[in-house]
């Protein structure tokens, strides 16, 4: 059964279990502690209950831009986020990495990425218990994290103006393999060799077997909030 089918299934159901829903088709590799992020896009009332969802999980999230309400001939259409979730610790781990930190100097984001993992390496030197509790409570890491991540919504509304080609360094906010974000850089999306979660340029067999883990782990989580779990109650 596809997403859009099973979301159609539950139209009459709650609202919160509907925004479950969503959050299991989108999110599921995050949830579960798979992937380092996801981004989904989301209805006002949606982005609400998803971050009444996300309380007491380690799951944070950002909006990358707000697709503002518009006219129709049916009446005024919802105010739609692009809403970027993601795990501090797997995401900064990631960022971490010399060729993702490579990638994302191309674009400018060597200043905020270096202040954010100074602060990220310095919290990793203290004892287990309190690194757990200043990745949660930290302000100032939070601060920095989001200064990094102002500079992709910037670059998002630059593109959404016509100021600017697509941010494709957003690959690297999702965890998508920097080979694969560099290949479809330089090849302008063609030439891949699979297509999935994301185009792929390099070690197809490899990345196949990764998207059929997402797959599983999808159906996985559906299944747990069609039986009525919370989401809080299925992240890992």
């Amino acid at each position: 059964m596809s997403a859009n089918e099973i979301i159609d299934i539950n139209k009459n159901s709650d609202e919160i279990r509907r925004a479950s829903l969503i959050m299991a088709i989108h999110c599921a590799p995050l949830i579960k502690c798979i992937k380092a992020a996801n981004i989904i896009t989301v209805s006002t009332r949606e982005l609400l209950l998803i971050r009444q969802m996300l309380v007491e999980t380690d799951i944070s999230y950002y909006t990358l831009k707000l697709i503002p309400r518009s006219s129709t001939k049916k009446g005024r259409s919802d105010t739609k986020h692009i809403l970027y979730l993601f795990r501090k610790r797997e995401l900064l781990e990631y960022l971490s990495r010399d060729d993702v930190m490579d990638l994302l100097s191309d674009y400018g984001y060597e200043s905020q990425l270096k202040d954010v993992l100074n602060l990220y390496f310095q919290i990793l030197t203290y004892d287990s218990q309190t690194v757990d509790e200043q990745l949660e409570n930290n302000i100032d890491l939070t601060i920095l994290i989001y200064k990094l991540l102002k500079r992709l919504s910037d670059r998002i509304m630059m593109y959404c103006g016509g100021n600017l080609e697509f941010p494709h360094e957003i690959g690297a906010f999702l965890e998508y393999p920097v080979e694969d974000v560099r290949g479809f850089l330089e090849n302008n999306g063609e030439n891949f060799i699979y297509s999935g979660y994301w185009k792929v340029y390099h070690n197809a067999s490899r990345t196949i077997k990764l998207f059929q883990f997402y797959d599983l782990v999808r159906e996985h989580a559906l299944r747990e909030v069609m039986n009525g779990k919370s989401i809080k109650e299925i992240a890992v």
